[in-house]
Order: C-alpha cells, then sequence, then structure tokens
C-alpha cells in the first residue's frame, strides 16, 4: 500500500471544476487500495470524504487534513499554505507519492528533499504580469531534480516544453470520467430519466453544464434558444447571481436548473438529446485545457457540439458522434446545434464506453502512480 498525499488548494465549499477533480482523483486512488490524504486550506481537525461522497459522486473514502492558511490584505495565503503542507510533511514517510497543484507548495517540498509530481492546468491567466511570475515560478520549479509534472493535455505539454522544461520530466494524464456512473443507466429509458429530474416528455433538450462566465459561450446559447424554439435548452450550474442574470436575457425555452451535484450530472445529460459547450476563445485556459466536461458528455453517449480547439479535440477527434465547428463562429454554431437536433432519436445514442475506459479517473491514478515509479525509483 502506498501513502498518497494530494495537495491542493482548493475551498471544498466552493461548486468549482477544481474541487471535484482533486475528490475524484483522492477516491481513485482510494480505489486502488492506497492510503490517502487530501491536505487543503483550514484549521480544522482531520476527517474523511464520507460527508462529501453525494456531492461530489465519491466511490471510495478518504482522509482530508487541514493546513493553515493565513491570508493578509489578500496576500500571502499560498505560501502560507505551502509553509503548513511542509510542517505536515514532516511525518509524512519517504516514499509518499505527493501530488500538488500547487507551485507554491512543490518548491518549498522539493527543497526538503521530497519527491514531488506537480500537476499544471494552466499556462496563462488573465493579467500578463501575474502570467509571467507564473511560468518563471514552474520553470524554475521543473530545473529542480526531484520534480516532474503532470499536464492534463498533450497541447500543455507542449507549451511548457517550448519555455524549456525538459519533455522526458512531463507525464501527460487527461481529466477523466466516472464511466461506469454512466454505464449503468445506460439502459434507463429517456421517459423515465426525464421523469425522475422533472423535466418533459414531448421535446428536445439541449444541455449544458458548467460555468456561466461569458468565455464559456452562455450568450451563443442564448441565441440558439431564440432560433430554435421548439427544444428545451437546460443549463446546469452557475451561482444565483448569474443565473438572475441569465433569466433576464434568455427566452422562455432556457431553463436554469442551477448547481447539481457532481452525482446527478450523469442522469441529466443522459436526459438530454444534444450537449454543447461553447467555449470561446478568451476562455484564458483555452490552450492546453482537458475540461472533465469533455469526457463526461463523451460518456453520456449523446451528440456533443464544440469548438475545435487542439487541446480538447486531441480527445475528441477519437470519438464518434461530434459536430465542431470553428470557435466564436455564431452561424455555424447555430447550424451544428439544427444538425444535431434533426437526428432521428435512435442516431443520438452512441457507444463510446469501451474506448473512454483509458480516460477513468482509476486509469489516470495508475498512469501518475506508474509515472512516479519510473521517475523516482532509480
Amino acid at each position: 500500500m502506498i501513502e498518497v498525499k494530494l495537495i491542493s488548494t482548493s475551498d471544498l465549499s466552493r461548486r468549482r471544476a477544481n474541487p471535484i477533480q482533486v475528490m475524484k482523483m483522492g477516491a481513485a486512488f482510494a480505489g486502488l487500495g492506497h492510503r490517502v490524504d487530501l491536505v487543503v486550506p483550514g484549521w480544522k481537525r482531520p476527517t474523511d470524504s464520507l460527508p462529501f461522497s453525494l456531492r461530489f459522486g465519491l466511490k471510495n473514502y478518504f482522509r482530508i487534513v487541514f493546513a493553515p492558511q493565513v491570508s493578509l490584505f489578500g496576500k500571502l495565503g499560498n505560501v502560507t499554505f505551502g509553509l503548513g503542507v511542509l510542517g505536515l510533511s514532516r511525518r509524512w514517510p519517504g516514499d509518499a507519492v505527493i501530488l500538488t497543484r500547487s507551485e507554491r507548495a512543490a518548491a518549498l517540498l522539493a527543497r526538503a528533499q521530497k519527491n514531488v509530481l506537480y500537476e499544471s492546468h494552466a499556462f496563462a491567466f488573465s493579467n500578463d504580469t501575474v502570467t509571467r511570475k507564473f511560468r518563471r515560478r514552474v520553470r524554475w520549479l521543473m530545473d529542480m531534480p526531484n520534480v516532474r509534472m503532470i499536464t492534463i493535455s498533450r497541447r500543455l505539454r507542449d507549451l511548457w516544453t517550448e519555455t524549456g522544461v525538459a519533455a522526458e520530466k512531463i507525464f501527460v494524464a487527461h481529466d477523466g470520467v466516472d464511466v461506469e456512473a454512466f454505464r449503468r443507466i445506460r439502459a434507463w429509458p429517456k421517459s423515465e430519466l426525464r421523469t425522475g429530474l422533472d423535466l418533459p416528455l414531448g421535446r428536445p433538450i439541449v444541455a449544458y453544464a458548467g460555468s456561466l462566465g461569458a468565455d464559456r459561450g452562455i450568450g451563443l446559447i442564448f441565441e440558439a434558444a431564440a432560433v430554435h424554439e421548439r427544444p428545451l435548452f437546460l443549463i446546469l450550474g452557475g451561482s444565483p447571481e448569474e443565473i438572475r442574470e441569465g433569466q433576464a436575457r434568455a427566452s422562455k425555452n432556457v431553463l436554469f436548473a442551477g448547481y447539481v451535484d457532481n452525482s446527478a450530472i450523469p442522469l441529466y445529460l443522459a436526459a438530454a438529446d444534444v450537449l454543447v459547450m461553447p467555449y470561446q476563445k478568451t476562455t484564458v485556459t483555452i490552450d492546453g485545457c482537458s475540461p472533465m466536461k469533455v469526457f463526461e458528455y463523451l460518456a453520456s453517449g449523446r451528440p456533443i457540439v464544440a469548438p475545435r480547439f487542439a487541446s480538447y479535440f486531441e480527445v475528441l477527434n477519437d470519438f464518434t458522434g461530434v459536430w465542431a465547428y470553428e470557435p466564436d463562429d455564431r452561424a455555424a454554431f447555430l447550424n451544428v446545434v439544427g444538425e444535431a437536433l434533426a437526428l432521428p432519436e435512435a442516431s443520438r445514442a452512441f457507444d463510446r464506453y469501451e474506448r473512454l475506459s483509458p480516460y477513468s479517473w482509476e486509469n489516470r491514478a495508475r498512469g501518475i502512480l506508474d509515472f512516479h515509479t519510473r521517475a523516482f525509483s532509480r
């Protein structure tokens, strides 16, 4: 049994993708039979993941440990958290697998002679100065002999190697999906799914799950709803304020379901007829991202409408039932939504499970552990 230490600056109470990804990975490592500690900011006593199981759709349980974080005028929080993690690490065994998205915590642990896997999900931020400082920190970190990098796409790996990070120090592990959660409901009639979710039976449903930020193309969804009046456009996610703003702009055939527990996402996606993810060029992380949405959409077996960004089409290109269009092309988006809706009902189901199995959370965890062994067992 291996001891795995996941270190995250995530606030588990926030309704974001980051906490979901971290919790899914904790459950995946635990499911492989390893002892897992998730270290997050806080001043609480250690607990376990059981209270979070429904919200995050967890099948296996692990321990959650808190490291102090002190923020002064909105600054230094990540640094003090890193120092708190460093203090905890004094009790960790020398062969512990340490995985973190915090470059500051990674640097402190590496300087303490710990072997560290730094997981990168981004290459740029909205502020150029922040981006330059971030890249400088990461390049300095990756010069350390006891640090390796995990990237969530081949595109992100290439971006880092172009800045001078050695390719042999990087392992690509795309985000994952709970394939079995979708497989279990594949035979359920759509009418039963919709009845259970209080969704209409007699009309097509176009669904979107995720953030309601402008860079996610929510405005395009509203335009599509105005053009295609018969379908119901179902929006999953968003804060109360974002939902109020959206309701003021959207037509009557747009339904805002609000935040949905991750455990219920398979039901909603399988109840839909078409799934859309109209990312915009202005999405800061688009060059290198590997959204969980991609894999959940694929697992649902439903037609997918998505702009052709290289970062996630390195995955989507291997699957059927994907309608692609050029990013930010409004007319093309409206057209391909119409094309996908025009499919006969029997043609709106794509069996992608076998090809998706390498992208399960458990297989992602296995790949990371194998990379750790190759990198640090010499």
